[in-house]
């Protein structure tokens, strides 16, 4: 994004982590006057943001963890995948001893994420369909109660 893309502020200071590299933040760190390919800002707030060594620290701490936050990406989806179908595993087939059961006799029943039975990690482990009738409308107890059921 250029200055004439910027029509709605003089000063602003953006970062594209996906375009640094380690190399780009140890040069920001101990280089402060060479121009960087992932950051984009006026020539003004540059410079005011480079003048510390601090500063300048703490935008390459910033920018290096969202670079291993984009490379656990992956690995992040597919463990909250798991974390999500294997409680919906033992729901569909009534519980663990039953899931082993079918398991060994081949009648093993997979969930469908698209099924209206497929529920989120918080909604395997609160099974409430209704709410306590002692809880009066209104009341932050409801309103809680309410939130976690509708999870």
């Amino acid at each position: 994004m250029s200055e004439t893309d910027m029509k709605f502020c003089n000063s602003y200071f953006l970062v594209d982590p996906t375009k640094a590299s380690v190399l780009d933040l140890l040069l920001l760190l101990f280089c402060p006057n060479l121009t960087t390919r992932f950051i984009d800002s006026p020539p003004e707030t540059l410079k005011s943001v480079r003048r510390s060594f601090a500063s300048r620290w703490i935008i390459a701490l910033a920018v290096l963890l969202q670079k291993i936050l984009m490379f656990l990406r992956k690995p992040f989806a597919f463990i909250g995948g798991l974390l999500t179908y294997f409680p919906n595993l033992l729901t569909a087939n009534g519980g663990f001893f039953k899931l082993i059961l079918h398991l060994l006799t081949g009648n093993l029943v997979k969930p469908e994420e698209s099924s209206a039975t497929y529920t989120s990690f918080v909604g395997c482990t609160d099974r409430r369909v209704e709410l306590d009738e002692k809880i009066n409308v209104g009341t932050i107890e409801y309103k809680s109660m309410l939130s976690i059921m509708a999870s």
